[in-house]
């Protein structure tokens, strides 16, 4: 979103008085990498106070036959137990996602209206402290890049294919081709 601002901020200064807009100073460019940071910072030691539970719980119930109960009983209790709670049912199953510190307490509720045929739980502190080491390991994964330099072209033309199949992968390399592309099942390699 930051590029298309710098786009439309340079179109408009064109159009109001002819000047293009100047590149950003080397120091200029390393005082908004800073404030990046610290905003991270902040809003990541904001969001750790946030997690009130845990654990983020979701499963879908496959309802008995037999079981005639109302899905916002198990709404109702899960409400005790967590929050963020979401319950959507038809008549074969029951899709439930709650945030809570006892997913099986949850797990439990919902035996009562039939059998568990997904379930998936995170540890959404965990995630949140895996997000923000890597958040700290991407300037330096940033800086390494910077100091890359391009690799000479090892031959002068090159032709590249896009295929489906290793026999059409086969009959490009023979015909000539630098590198095959496979394009899957839609032949959409992007």
């Amino acid at each position: 979103g930051k590029g298309l601002c710098y786009i439309l901020d340079g179109m408009l200064s064109v159009f109001r008085d002819g000047k293009i807009i100047e590149l950003e100073t080397e120091k200029e460019k390393q005082g908004d990498d800073a404030s990046d940071g610290e905003f991270f910072k902040n809003a990541a030691a904001e969001f750790d106070t946030d997690i009130r539970f845990t654990y983020c719980t979701e499963f879908i119930i496959g309802r008995s036959a037999g079981c005639e109960r109302d899905p916002q009983e198990l709404r109702t209790f899960l409400e005790t137990i967590g929050d963020c709670v979401l319950v959507v049912a038809d008549e074969e199953i029951i899709k439930v996602h709650v945030h809570t510190e006892n997913p099986g307490k949850a797990l439990e509720a919902a035996l009562g209206f039939g059998q568990l045929l997904k379930v998936k739980v995170d540890n959404m502190k965990e995630q949140h402290r895996k997000a923000a080491e890597q958040a700290k390991q991407a300037p330096a994964k940033a800086e390494a890049a910077e100091e890359l330099q391009p690799a000479e072209p090892s031959q002068e033309i090159g032709f590249v294919a896009v295929a489906a199949g290793d026999g059409l992968e086969s009959l490009f390399k023979d015909l000539g081709c630098t590198h095959v592309v496979s394009g899957g099942q839609t032949m959409n390699p992007s």
